[in-house]
């Protein structure tokens, strides 16, 4: 006996777009399903670094300081971010969503938002969530995505980082790790 799904206009759209001649959506899901099984992709959350390779690996007490940092991979949720302000956004889109409406986010996060379009004071406008977030460092960036992502229970979120070759950075050129699970929050420092 076959189910009945409810997808959104936009998941038919890209099935739509993945269909060879008279396939149907099931068809097309069927071929998607057969494709992660043939390569081996897992949908459940890696807990393991994302792809980056290193030697040695120390879990530290606390969050480290991000100044001079810049992302090599990360994620909120299952979105893939690629820098520090690209985290803020993810959390934001996941927190609109979750809340249903721009009030409630305003309340609920840490960072300045302004509904609409605000380019000036060093606010940029995220297009698809109509909300414009103000410029924040590393380290805000990390805390105000991890405070929505505990506001809002969402349990992964992970942030592969470099240290910079500069004076302040707290590992020059080590490599670290910030992992949120839902209840315990990781930080790890790599030797390189």
């Amino acid at each position: 006996m076959s189910e009945v799904i409810r997808i959104s206009e936009a998941t038919y759209k890209s099935l739509e777009s993945l269909a060879r001649g008279f396939d149907t959506p099931g068809s097309v899901i069927e071929r998607l399903l057969d494709f992660y099984e043939k390569h081996q992709i897992s949908s459940a959350p890696s807990r393991e670094p994302l792809t980056q390779k290193v030697s040695t690996k120390f879990t530290i007490p606390e969050e480290p300081d991000l100044t001079h940092t810049k992302v090599l991979e990360g994620r909120f949720g299952n979105e893939k971010v690629k820098n520090w302000m690209d985290l803020v956004y993810a959390a934001h889109k996941y927190a609109l969503k979750h809340f249903g409406n721009f009030e409630a986010l305003q309340k609920a996060t840490l960072s300045n938002v302004l509904k609409g379009s605000h380019n000036r004071g060093g606010y940029h406008e995220y297009p698809g969530i109509g909300i414009s977030i103000q410029g924040e460092d590393a380290n805000d960036s990390w805390h105000n995505a991890l405070h929505l992502a505990q506001e809002i229970g969402v349990s992964d979120i992970e942030v592969l980082f470099q240290w910079r070759n500069k004076k302040g950075a707290t590992h020059p050129g080590q490599k670290g790790r910030l992992f949120w699970d839902g209840q315990k929050l990781n930080c790890e420092v790599y030797k390189i």
